[in-house]
């Protein structure tokens, strides 16, 4: 249920995704596991509320400060109110879950409005049908490391890329990506967009990555109905981030919801056959 989610690279072979709600809540969202640098940049373009469980210290001093969230950065650590949020351990089975539409109410009643004027958002273009013909994308593989992959596979009866990842004994077979919270339904999305961009490595598990501070525009790979398109995206404080087609006009997405996945610059990018693309990512 989430309009869009960015997935991004952690360390030691791991991802992460942060997901945006604003058209629809869910009852619960979750597992939440620790908040990141650059959800300090996401949440500002977006105007979000920040729910994390827990960071480095010097990733908390990003994440708290009034520059950034201030009050809007919730730190699950030191909550105590059920709901909206709901568990202690963000490394258990159990998790840490949050009810969003009980956090707004929960925020109303310390003084904060968490509502948004959607005039506020603007920033990419919708169009249900694109005429251009571009080549086909019906698979998206995604290698992070040997025990982190996923592939988006089209369906072209939902128009919806279907997500899956690899299998809990981490051979070659993938499993479909489900969503409990939605009655393990498999997790489709209508738009997948590849950002290529600069990681800032501190040390093995802390990254930042370059998504307001990046002064020039750089390369995105763009996938719906079943086509590739390739383009540019930028981004500022001011709103969502801009996607772009070759000659500079926005890049249309499909009415929907959009995933994300930010990869390294030289990330490598393969054609096995004339339908499937791989993209390795190269750790930084």
């Amino acid at each position: 249920m989430a309009d869009i989610v960015f997935e991004y690279y952690l360390g030691e072979g791991m991802n992460r995704f942060l997901a945006i709600f604003y058209g629809q809540n869910p009852p619960w969202a979750g597992p939440i596991r620790s908040g990141r640098l650059v959800d300090a940049q996401l949440g500002l373009m977006y105007k979000g509320i920040l729910v994390y469980g827990g960071s480095d210290e010097r990733v908390d001093s990003i994440l708290t400060s009034p520059l950034v969230f201030g009050e809007w950065a919730i730190d699950t650590r030191y909550h105590e109110v059920c709901p909206p949020i709901c568990g202690k351990d963000t490394h258990s089975l159990e998790g840490v879950f949050v009810d969003p539409t009980a956090l707004g109410d929960y925020l109303k009643q310390r003084g904060l409005d968490p509502s948004l004027d959607p005039g506020q958002l603007v920033g990419a273009s919708f169009e249900a049908v694109i005429n251009e013909k571009h080549e086909t994308a019906e698979e998206l593989t995604l290698w992070f490391s040997n025990v982190c992959q996923s592939q988006w596979r089209y369906d072209p009866n939902s128009g919806y890329y279907l997500r899956w990842e690899e299998s809990d004994d981490f051979s070659d077979d993938f499993v479909p990506s489900t969503d409990a919270a939605a009655g393990m339904q498999q997790i489709g999305f209508e738009n997948i967009v590849v950002l290529f961009s600069n990681y800032v490595v501190y040390d093995v598990m802390l990254h930042d990555i370059a998504i307001l501070y990046e002064d020039e525009l750089m390369p995105a790979m763009m996938f719906r109905d079943g086509v590739i398109n390739e383009g540019y995206w930028i981004a500022d404080a001011n709103g969502p981030l801009k996607v772009f087609d070759p000659d500079g006009s926005p890049y249309h997405f499909k009415p929907g919801a959009t995933w994300f996945v930010l990869v390294t610059e030289d990330s490598s990018i393969s054609n096995p056959d004339e339908s499937s693309w791989r993209i390795t990512f190269q750790d930084p």
